[in-house]
Formats: C-alpha cells, structure tokens, sequence
C-alpha cells in the first residue's frame, strides 16, 4: 500500500496523510476479502455465462493500471461490492 498507491510516502513522515492512509488500508482489505470470496467461487463448477459475470468482477477487483488512492477513494461508489454479493447468492444452486 505504501510503495504503490503512496509512492513511497509514509504517515510517520508526513503525518497529514495518516487518514488518507488508513482509508485506503481499509478499502483494500475489503477488496481483498471480495478477491478471497471471488477465488472460492471459482472453485465451483461454474457455467460459462457465470465464468463471465466472474471475469467481469475480478477485472473490477483488479483496475488495469493499479490501484490509486483516488480508485481507491471511489471503489464504494462503484456498487462492485453489491454486485459480487449478489453474484455469490447466485451461485447457491452449486451448494445446496
């Protein structure tokens, strides 16, 4: 988080960007558990109209150029969470 979305800047240095920091620590360890959920219902034998609704979520979960603190600041906007929970309710069938 410190090297790639901060360039290197730390809060102990700069103790204004302990807030923005502590944000975005929170925001990525979501997006974290949502990568976790996404791997564990990859293990499903998921059909392929499910495999793309699942490539489409973890493209989400993994923005082309990296995270920033600003993709970062906007991720709960995004509505990404709610779609990957529905997704997962989706896949109940693969369980019951």
């Amino acid at each position: 988080m410190t090297q790639e979305v901060f360039d290197g800047r730390h809060w102990r240095d700069n103790p204004k960007l302990l807030d923005p920091m502590t944000r975005a620590f929170v925001i990525m360890l979501k997006i974290h558990e949502l990568l976790s959920l996404l791997q564990a219902a990859a293990r499903l034998p998921l059909t392929d109209e499910e495999i793309d609704r699942y490539d489409v979520l973890l493209t989400d979960l993994n923005p082309t150029g990296g995270w920033t603190e600003d993709l970062l600041e906007e991720f709960e906007g995004t509505g990404t969470e709610k779609r990957i929970h529905a997704f997962l309710q989706s896949l109940r069938h693969h369980v019951a």
